[in-house]
């Protein structure tokens, strides 16, 4: 182990950082559509401090695009996402128009804080705007926005629930 570490100190490092991650499967996305469908996840305040979003899929090219690029990239810090930071309440209300629900309500920041607590709602709520650097220029996200990205969940998902309900139908046909 000791050599490992001594050999990577020679080689340098890249340290990856991420906007927050979405994807068909997971469990926070899920819950994000759930949230937003129950209205269980209102608009903070004025709902203007930005989010960084990034598809799994796009974090993981990310990856292989820095290790085929390490040369270049060595000892830095680079920053991926979509580069298409959105304000929370852009985001909630895109949700809700894709999904077919109501708009979220608004809760005053005051109260936020008093029910979650100010170190939550300053984590929830910490802005900024993640800008794509130069020496990263020739990488791309698949999905530009997380509207694109939720889009395509939300087909793949529909279709999967179409596929199955058909498989059901046809199912119960042979009994």
């Amino acid at each position: 182990m000791e050599n490992m570490i001594r050999s990577e100190k020679r080689t340098g490092h890249v340290i990856l950082r991420f906007g927050s991650f979405y994807s068909e499967d997971s469990w926070n996305t899920t819950y994000l559509f759930d949230s937003v469908r129950k209205r269980k996840m209102p608009i903070i305040g004025k709902g203007d401090f930005y989010w960084n979003l990034i598809s799994v899929d796009d974090a993981a090219n990310a990856v292989v695009y820095s290790l085929e690029n390490f040369q270049r990239l060595k000892n830095k810090t680079i920053n991926f996402s979509d580069f298409s930071p959105i304000q929370f309440k852009d985001f909630a209300n895109g949700i809700a128009t894709l999904t077919g629900s109501k708009k979220p309500f608004s809760i005053p920041l005051f109260l936020a804080k008093l029910l979650m607590g100010k170190n939550i709602i300053g984590f929830i709520t910490n802005s900024y705007r993640v800008q794509q650097d130069d020496i990263i220029s020739d990488w791309k996200p698949k999905c530009r926005n997380y509207l694109e990205g939720m889009k395509s969940i939300l087909r793949n998902k529909k279709k999967m629930v179409n596929r199955n309900f058909s498989t059901t139908r046809s199912l119960q046909t042979l009994m």
